[in-house]
C-alpha cells in the first residue's frame, strides 16, 4: 500500500495535469528550443564541470569521505534536459553511496538521435579502465545505463561493478499491452509523447533493437542490477518482466516494486518510499 504522503504527491500531479497530456504542444516545444540547452546546476550543490572525449560532465561531490564513483545518466525522454528534481536525486544518491557522481549532459532529441550520446558515453566509460565504478540512472537515463552495460557486456567498454536503475524505460516503443490501461494511473508519462520521443532517438534505425531498447537485449553476463520501480508508472510492467529474466538467468541484483508509487519516486526524497528505496541501494552496494 503507498504512504499517505505518496498518495498526497500522486493526487496533487493529477490535478495539475500532466504536461505530456498536451502531445501537439510538448512535442512542438522541444522542436523548437534553441540549443544548445543550458543546465544550470543548483548553488548549494558542489558541483564541477568537465570534458573527457567530448562528453560533458558535472561532478557532484556530497560531503565526507568518499569510497565510490558512480556514473549517472538523467532521465527526461531524451528530449528534457536535467532539472531541479534530478539534482536533489543525485546529490542524495551521492551521500547515500559515498560517492563521487559523474553526470553526462548528453545530446538530445529531437535535434540530435541517440549516436552522439552514445558515443559520448562509450568515451567517458573508457576513461575509467581500470577503475571500479557504478552506474545508474533513471527513466530515459536508465535506458542508456543499460545499454553502456551491454556495450560492457559485450567488451566494448569498461563494465561497472553494479547497476542502479530507478524506473528504467526499456522499450522505446512502450508496446507493452498493459500500457493502455495503466496510463491514466500515471500521473506523469503519456504514451503518444514517449513514443514519439523513441522515434526521435531511435534515429533512423530499429527501436525495438537492444541497443535503443534493452528489454530486448540479452540478460546473462551483466554486472548486478538492482531496478527500483513504482506501479503507478508505466515503465511498470516491462521492469517486472525483465527483473524476471534477470533473475532466471542468475543475475545476483535485486528487483523492488512499490506499490503506488509514481515514476522516478526516488526524486521526491521525503516520501517514506523514497527513504526505504534509499536505504535499500545503500545496503545492496555497499552492503551496510
Amino acid at each position: 500500500m503507498a504512504s499517505l504522503m505518496m498518495n498526497a504527491v500522486r493526487l496533487a500531479l493529477k490535478a495539475a495535469g500532466k504536461p505530456m497530456n498536451k502531445p501537439s504542444r510538448y512535442l512542438a516545444e522541444r522542436e523548437n528550443r534553441e540549443v544548445p540547452i543550458r543546465v544550470d546546476p543548483p548553488s548549494d550543490t558542489d558541483v564541477s564541470f568537465n570534458e573527457i572525449g567530448g562528453c560533458a560532465f558535472f561532478c557532484v561531490t556530497p560531503p565526507g569521505p568518499l569510497s565510490n564513483r558512480m556514473i549517472y545518466f538523467h532521465g527526461g525522454a531524451f528530449v528534457n534536459p536535467m532539472r531541479k528534481v534530478h539534482w536533489r536525486l543525485i546529490a542524495r544518491l551521492g551521500e547515500v553511496l559515498r560517492a563521487e557522481m559523474i553526470v553526462p549532459t548528453y545530446p538530445l532529441a529531437p535535434q540530435h538521435d541517440h549516436r552522439p550520446a552514445h558515443a559520448q558515453a562509450r568515451a567517458l566509460l573508457q576513461a575509467q579502465e581500470g577503475r571500479p565504478f557504478l552506474m545508474g540512472g533513471d527513466s530515459a537515463g536508465g535506458n542508456l545505463a543499460l545499454v553502456m552495460a551491454l556495450a560492457g557486456r559485450a567488451g566494448k567498454v569498461p563494465t561497472a561493478e553494479r547497476l542502479i536503475l530507478l524506473a528504467p524505460w526499456l522499450d522505446l516503443t512502450c508496446a507493452n499491452p498493459k500500457g493502455p490501461e495503466l496510463e491514466p494511473k500515471d500521473p506523469i508519462i503519456g504514451l503518444e509523447v514517449v513514443r514519439k520521443c523513441g522515434k526521435w532517438w531511435a534515429g533512423p534505425e530499429d527501436p525495438r533493437a537492444p541497443h535503443l531498447s534493452p528489454l530486448f537485449g540479452p540478460v546473462d553476463g551483466l554486472p548486478p542490477v538492482d531496478i527500483h520501480q513504482g506501479t503507478a508508472d508505466l515503465c511498470w510492467p516491462d521492469a517486472s518482466d525483465y527483473a524476471t529474466r534477470l533473475a532466471a538467468a542468475g543475475n545476483t541484483g535485486r528487483y523492488y516494486e512499490y506499490p503506488g508509487a509514481i515514476h522516478v519516486f526516488p526524486a521526491v526524497t521525503f516520501l517514506p518510499e523514497s527513504k526505504l528505496a534509499y536505504r535499500r541501494i545503500e545496503r545492496d552496494a555497499l552492503g551496510s
